[in-house]
């Protein structure tokens, strides 16, 4: 487990992409991996080709297709953003974290 992105970055990804594997994890809180990898140049052609850099919120779209909340999230969502005023109402979001303390992250 690496906790740098920018050590795995130049010492992993490399390999990874040039793996002959079919399947390759990579788990990740950086939403930003997603334009090294097809930027990467074993990968830029095939994304060229896909017109992956031309997608409008390419990294949001992404995560909205893989990740979706479970039904109980959903329902709290759902409750929460019409107490906020409904779908489409703006508003301002603010998420702290805390971190693991334990590692020395996101000490305040």
């Amino acid at each position: 487990v690496l906790w740098d992105h920018d050590l795995f970055q130049a010492t992993y990804l490399d390999k990874l992409v040039a793996s002959s594997e079919g399947l390759l994890v990579v788990y990740t809180n950086k939403l930003s991996l997603l334009g090294p990898l097809i930027k990467h140049p074993l990968l830029s052609k095939k994304a060229e080709a896909l017109q992956l850099l031309h997608v409008p919120n390419l990294v949001h779209e992404a995560w909205r297709t893989l990740f979706r909340p479970t039904a109980a999230l959903e329902r709290h969502w759902r409750l929460l953003e019409d107490k906020l005023g409904g779908q489409g109402a703006q508003y301002i979001a603010l998420h702290h974290r805390a971190g693991d303390i334990a590692a020395g992250f996101c000490m305040v």
